[in-house]
């Protein structure tokens, strides 16, 4: 039996990452042309989720590449880090944006869409173990 402790999965570590993300975020938009809001997620019971939302990404100038630069730079942490990425794209060309970042559509709203971390060496190892047990 495969025994593993998630001590990174804990909320106040999952708010940690997130804020720290939302702070290299800031610090980039900063000398960048654009606007880009991240913010934290929780859940109903206000607990913090291990993933942040999109809110705004508007560049000064579109189709230059500086909101898929800052993109690039947030997927790189977020991957790094576990972190997930949802945002809502309401029009054609910023789900397209968003889908040849990395996005996925989901079922639960026809503008939402997220971006999942890949699985931990944890995760990986657990299923593996698990798949030897069958």
């Amino acid at each position: 039996m495969f025994d593993m402790t998630f001590d990174d999965c804990d909320e106040e570590t999952g708010k940690t990452v997130v804020l720290q993300l939302i702070a290299t975020s800031d610090a980039m938009v900063a000398n960048m042309p654009l606007t880009a809001i991240l913010q934290a997620e929780t859940n109903m019971f206000g607990t913090h989720l291990r993933s942040a939302v999109i809110t705004d990404l508007f560049a000064e100038e579109t189709g230059r590449g500086v909101g898929g630069k800052w993109l690039r730079a947030i997927a790189e942490i977020c991957d790094r880090d576990e972190i997930t990425l949802y945002t809502n794209a309401a029009c054609d060309r910023s789900k397209a944006f968003y889908l040849s970042h990395g996005f996925e559509r989901t079922q639960n709203s026809k503008h939402m869409l997220v971006r999942w971390p890949p699985p931990s060496e944890a995760l990986l190892a657990a299923m593996a173990c698990d798949a030897k047990s069958y």
